[in-house]
């Protein structure tokens, strides 16, 4: 009916108009969007994701906190991350952000790493090769973190290859062996293993 329409259509450009407004860093912080009147989750984690785009480093901190909590213990908030494409942003703290934002950014992406659709959308964010970076020239906290995260998603992805098809195992894993190889991950392993192992 019309006048249902209309109210959707004014929620949108509602959210519309908030998106705007952060994206041209209007404002303190954007505030939450209208959309978490209705949709309390989907607004919160825009927010925190909008904290971890523009955020200075304690909004980014708080944010990346935030999202870990919720990531670790409900699974209808880590689909809605995914959904939301919380990925870009969690690997872009991992890489730019405090060293304590960039420990849990790496634990909300291994916690996030729970079935194949998960594991694929955040490999084809460029998961594989932001860890390996990270690896390589992150305080010694971080590179933990990742190589956890890092167990996690190849955790899932081994998983995978029980469902395959026996004929078709070998390709996968060498499929999944390419993904992680191809962007020398096993040097900086051996690396953190080393300096765990002198410590």
């Amino acid at each position: 009916d019309f006048k249902r329409a209309s109210t959707l259509l004014d929620s949108s450009m509602g959210d519309l108009t908030w998106f705007i407004a952060i994206s041209r860093n209007e404002g303190e912080g954007g505030g939450m969007p209208p959309i978490a009147s209705s949709e309390p989750l989907l607004g919160y984690c825009w927010n925190q994701i909008m904290l971890l785009y523009r955020g200075n480093e304690d909004d980014q901190e708080e944010a990346v906190n935030s999202l870990n909590g919720f990531a670790k213990d409900t699974e209808r908030f880590m689909n809605i991350m995914m959904e939301e494409e919380a990925v870009q942003p969690l690997l872009k703290v991992l890489q730019e952000g405090t060293p304590n934002a960039r420990e849990i950014a790496a634990r909300t992406l291994g916690y996030i790493a729970r079935d194949e659709t998960t594991v694929n959308q955040m490999v084809a964010c460029g998961l594989a090769p932001v860890f390996v970076k990270v690896l390589t020239n992150a305080p010694m906290k971080v590179q933990v973190a990742v190589a956890w995260a890092m167990a996690q998603v190849l955790d899932v992805a081994m998983a995978q290859v029980l469902d395959v098809d026996p004929e078709e195992q070998d390709q996968f894993l060498e499929r999944l062996q390419s993904l992680f190889l191809q962007h020398l991950a096993v040097r900086p392993l051996v690396a953190l293993l080393g300096e765990s192992l002198d410590e």
